[in-house]
């Protein structure tokens, strides 16, 4: 009597477990097949407003690129500047030192 009884959970427990891996695999299908279906919806205004919208992200995405380059180098621009004012700087207190020394040494002879 024990024995059946076993046998019996075992055969139900084992029938649940079937009747529950095909409970999954229809699922599975059914979000395939929605999956299939939501990409072959036909146009409506919604869709197209979506379009447009990745459509203009899009190309807002590339100005901010193009826009990054062009940052990228007016930075090198002012780097060069900066170190072209520095070099003039230079070369001014450069040639104050020189009139200074000549000077000096006119004041001595």
């Amino acid at each position: 009597m024990f024995f059946k009884c076993i046998k019996f959970s075992c055969c139900i427990i084992f029938l649940v477990g079937i009747l529950f891996c095909v409970d999954v695999v229809t699922n599975q299908s059914t979000v395939v097949t929605a999956a299939v279906l939501s990409s072959q919806v036909s146009e409506n205004p919604i869709n197209k407003a979506a379009a447009q919208l990745k459509a203009k992200e899009q190309v807002i995405n590339d100005k901010e690129q193009m826009l990054k380059a062009m940052e990228q180098k007016l930075e090198r621009g002012n780097m060069f500047v900066l170190l072209l004012i520095l070099v003039l700087f230079l070369l001014i207190l450069l040639n104050f030192y020189f009139d200074y020394h000549r000077r000096h040494e006119e004041a001595k002879k």
